[in-house]
């Protein structure tokens, strides 16, 4: 990991500065017999100046964790679990391990978005969509979600021909994403929506504002994708409140249709009607393409820092304004920071220029001292440069200049280049500025005898937008590389984050259907940017965190009904109580407070702080869960490139039929191939023969598994007539499949599950519990259950759903529950502790502990534990364990182990006695149990569940305690 990951707290250059040795950015000491010292000079181009960040940094993390892979070819696929629901991510470092350079490396994050593409994320945002509007608002959440108001016009320090209509430079750049803008990146989207040419998008003027329309199905229907500014992302229903407004000029006819969304959200759009005209700019259906590649040179790097970094900015050269800055709901920059290797000729394949250097064992020296000498280094990247610091270790003396050109996006070297020269005392340089440049050169000249350059460390930051980052969350994360060259190089990737933080929480969805909602307490998610005229928006956020990092709010999050009977009623109260600081993303199974299930459609929610509306949005249900958490969605498993297919697909009773499936797997994975023929016979192999003995229509279904547990599934029709009869002349065989692709799309990675959905199971409640979030009603719990098996005939119709209630909803490759009760199983000792006098998070894994012994029932003969993956929960307390062959497993909370008596190395059956040892923070998941911080007891009986699903098993059972408490010290349970 290089020495950039310890810059996160602060402005990144000026950091480097400070901690130049510490963090291993120092300069190499002189080497060799008599070598004099070097002398190091460092330059810092373009300080932060982040006035309000360097007051009131963000808090440091409470236990950081370090996750690392290495790969050496595209199509690495590395799976990483977060069983934390405090995860705030800090930094991920791609770091060049080889002497060849590694083209175009992208990693894709764990919802699987290709931020290279708006082709790709269209594809990915609307997998699975039932209809033209449902795929319509899938992109405009999207948009909300991934875009966020940072400032425009003249206050940013790029010019408008960086963004406007270049959707793909407002999804990944950081730094320019106002009204114009926003709305040019869901125009982008919708242009690409499959199929292509189904779906078109225009802007629209409403007085000072821009925002859009968009044509389907035969009409125009308006929207605003405005993130900020309290414009609150919409779309405006009729009237009718069933039918999305037709146009804007129709809304501007019918203002009460805009101004009615204050009273639902606090905010409206309404001032922007008086003297609009609703003017449509052309639809654009082609947008300018941008090659957003970048280089890793060997000993180059780059580390992207995620939210709780926050960069405030207000005096950069090109930017001076005191009431305004630019910010960004969770923040993400990164550091290209490049160290070649002075003492072999490697490095000078890289250089753009150089005369009269030769490398020797102590660095780069003047080939000839008597003559000038120079080399010119690049810093060339596919976002803007925000900031620069240079290390330079100079043997005797050398001087340090950095160029530039005037168009900040032309980034070939040659004529044009303004030249710099760099000062220890001076930061910066506005007729150099790099700020808000794609590229920039430093040259390095030595002069006279003994001069030389031993050591040079560039870094340079960049601002790029923390959505195109690959983060994590909670939950199954499959971290995949794509690179059009890795060039003989491996790739070392780097994790750092913080599980244990008390400013964030996320809640695991409890049900197949419902929505997360993100807030943010002290600091608004997204709107605004003036931070003297109102007390919530995003930039107190850093503020309060460092002053009062303990204190409480009252809160409020209600929903409403948007479109259907009853638009604008109350529907659900999801946190109504004092919270503390931070950033939360709630699960909403899509209930009303009286535990009805709502129907699909649009909602809105209001936050509320002190009884004043600080920030609110639109929200969809849709008839699952979209996006598909990681709790709830299928296991990584195989993907099908080439489906089922038969040769020949017409045969005659009694003919060989040849039957062949084509998948993929994740790397270290193993896959099983079974096919179920449809005459009651079975096979196994990814190419298998079966001879039907009776005419007729068969469905011959393929399921292939992987070790981990995920699967998908194919399958073909073949005709069978008489052997006696004349067979009609058969189907062309099938080519061969071409060799598969190296990495799938990102929307192939969840495989549909089988068309017939199997009944639900009854299971204990799951509490909302965090820091911040009031336990809710009970909800069904629907975490990660098996794989529901493939029908082996065609798929029934689904029963009709009861009177008054909305039809099932659609998985879209959720897992389903496993059929049936979960099996007892007896818990034969348990203890808990829960410490209140012990800072959360002072412990490294948490101060609370407990421990479980217990039995698992009539397990088969020969039953193998290897590769199964085991979730434990008790009392809402969980962790997941990957056994192995001895039925052991070890989570970041503790360990699982599994006692089996074997006979000659094999499992003989019957009961298997399992011990379970968890370490953590989970004083607030077991409030509701009745164990609080003020608890006195002395043998009170307390009840807690106990769920495991082992492979494809669920089990279950309660533990009967007795309670210990000492107030605000200890509190115990044992049974």
């Amino acid at each position: 990991m290089n020495g950039t990951n310890g810059l996160r707290a602060r402005g990144v250059l000026r950091v480097i500065v400070a901690v130049t040795a510490a963090a291993g950015l120092g300069i190499a000491p002189a080497r060799g017999p008599g070598a004099l010292a070097a002398e190091t000079r460092i330059f810092v181009v373009e300080d932060l100046n982040d006035g309000e960040l360097l007051a009131y940094p963000p808090p440091p993390p409470v236990h950081e964790v370090v996750r690392g892979f290495e790969a050496s070819s595209s199509g690495h696929v590395e799976q990483i679990l977060v069983a934390s629901k405090s995860l705030r991510n800090l930094s991920v470092t791609l770091e060049n391990r080889g002497v060849g350079v590694i083209r175009a490396p992208y990693l894709f994050g764990p919802r699987g978005w290709d931020f290279r593409s708006l082709e790709a994320i269209a594809r990915a945002a609307t997998a699975g969509a039932r209809d033209a509007t449902e795929k319509f608002h899938r992109i405009h959440e999207w948009k909300g979600l991934h875009v966020t108001n940072v400032l425009g016009g003249s206050y940013a320090p790029y010019t408008d021909k960086a963004f406007s209509g270049n959707p793909l430079r407002v999804l990944n750049q950081y730094g320019h994403a106002m009204c114009g803008q926003g709305t040019d990146a869901i125009n982008g989207l919708l242009a690409v929506v499959p199929p292509l040419g189904s779906m078109v998008a225009r802007k629209v003027k409403v007085g000072s504002h821009r925002t859009g329309e968009a044509f389907w199905d035969g009409a125009w229907h308006a929207f605003d994708t405005t993130p900020g500014t309290g414009v609150v992302q919409w779309v405006y229903y009729d009237s009718d409140d069933a039918t999305i407004a037709p146009s804007w000029k129709h809304l501007i006819a019918r203002p009460e249709l805009v101004s009615r969304t204050k009273a639902w959200t606090g905010f409206t759009a309404a001032r922007y009607l008086d003297g609009a005209t609703g003017e449509p700019f052309q639809v654009q259906t082609d947008y300018p393409h941008w090659d957003f590649n970048y280089n890793l040179r060997p000993g180059e790097s780059l580390t992207m820092h995620f939210d709780m970094r926050g960069r405030l900015d207000r005096t950069s050269a090109r930017q001076d304004n005191s009431s305004m800055y630019r910010s960004y709901s969770d923040y993400g920059s990164a550091v290209f920071r490049y160290v070649p290797d002075l003492t072999t000729s490697l490095f000078r394949k890289h250089l753009v220029e150089e005369r009269n250097v030769a490398p020797s064992a102590a660095g780069l020296v003047p080939a000839d001292p008597a003559l000038p000498s120079h080399v010119v280094f690049e810093a060339r990247s596919t976002w803007c440069f925000a900031g620069a610091t240079i290390a330079a270790a100079f043997k005797t003396t050398g001087k340090v200049s950095v160029g530039v050109k005037e168009d900040p996006f032309d980034t070939t070297y040659g004529p044009g280049v303004v030249w710099q020269p760099l000062s220890t005392a001076q930061k910066e340089y506005p007729g150099a500025s790099i700020e808000g440049k794609m590229a920039y050169w430093v040259k390095v000249e030595l002069a006279g005898k003994g001069s030389g350059l031993e050591r040079i460390v560039i870094a340079s930051e960049v601002q790029m937008s923390p959505w195109s980052m690959p983060g994590l969350e909670h939950g199954l994360n499959a971290v995949r590389l794509e690179a059009k060259d890795m060039g003989g190089c491996r790739l070392r990737v780097t994790y750092r984050y913080d599980d244990e933080s008390p400013f964030h929480f996320y809640e695991p969805a409890t049900a197949s259907y419902g929505r997360h909602i993100p807030i943010r307490i002290g600091g608004v998610l997204q709107q605004g940017s003036k931070v003297d005229s109102y007390d919530y928006r995003k930039g107190r956020f850093w503020e309060r965190l460092a002053r009062s990092p303990g204190a409480l709010v009252r809160a409020k999050v209600e929903i409403r009904r948007v479109s259907g009977p009853g638009a604008g009623e109350l529907v659900r109260t999801l946190v109504d109580r004092d919270v503390r600081y931070g950033a939360y993303k709630l699960f909403w199974d899509g209930k009303d407070d009286a535990g009805r299930l709502l129907p699909p459609g649009m909602y809105c929610y209001k936050l509320s702080i002190g009884g004043k509306a600080v920030h609110g949005e639109r929200l969809y249900l849709f008839p699952g869960i979209w996006p598909v958490p990681n709790e709830v969605s299928r296991a990584w498993g195989p993907v099908i490139d080439f489906p089922a297919a038969a040769d020949p697909v017409v045969g005659a009773a009694g003919e060989p039929i040849r039957f062949e499936l084509a998948a993929r797997r994740l790397e270290g994975e193993k896959l099983t191939y079974e096919w179920r023929f449809g005459d009651g016979e079975q096979g196994v192999g990814a190419s298998v023969v079966h001879a039907y003995g009776r005419p007729g229509t068969y469905t011959a279904l393929a399921t292939v598994t992987s070790s981990s547990g995920g699967s998908a599934w194919s399958e073909v029709v073949v005709k069978i007539v008489e052997a006696t009869a004349a067979a009609p002349p058969p189907a062309p065989a099938p080519s061969a499949p071409p060799d598969p692709p190296a990495e799938p799309p990102p929307e192939s990675h969840a495989q549909p599950a089988p068309p017939e959905p199997p009944a639900p199971a009854p299971a204990p409640p799951v509490p909302l519990t965090g820091p911040a979030v009031e336990p809710q009603p009970p909800a069904e719990d629907v975490e990660d259950p098996p794989p529901a098996e493939p029908p082996s005939e065609p798929p029934q119709e689904p029963e009709p759903a009861p009177e008054g209630l909305p039809p099932p909803p659609a998985t879209g490759g959720e897992p389903e529950p496993a059929a049936g009760a979960p099996v007892p199983f007896t818990v034969l000792a348990f203890s808990g502790t829960v410490r209140f006098d012990v800072p959360r998070g002072a412990g490294r894994r948490g101060p609370d502990t407990l421990r479980l012994k217990g039995v698992l029932p009539d397990l088969p003969a020969g039953w193998s534990p290897e590769g199964l993956l085991v979730r434990a929960s008790v009392g809402g307390v969980e962790s997941t364990f990957r056994l192995d062959r001895r039925g052991r497993g070890r989570s970041e909370l503790g360990t699982f182990k599994l006692k089996l008596k074997k006979r000659r190395g094999t499992f003989a059956g019957g009961p298997a006695k399992l011990s379970l040892k968890l370490r953590g923070d989970w004083a607030h998941e077991w409030v509701d149990e009745g164990i609080e911080f003020d608890s006195d007891d002395r043998g009170t009986p307390v009840s807690l569940q106990v769920e495991l699903t082992l492979g494809e098993t669920a089990y279950a059972a309660e533990v009967q305690a007795a309670l210990e408490a000492h107030p605000g010290l200890v509190a115990r349970v044992r049974g």
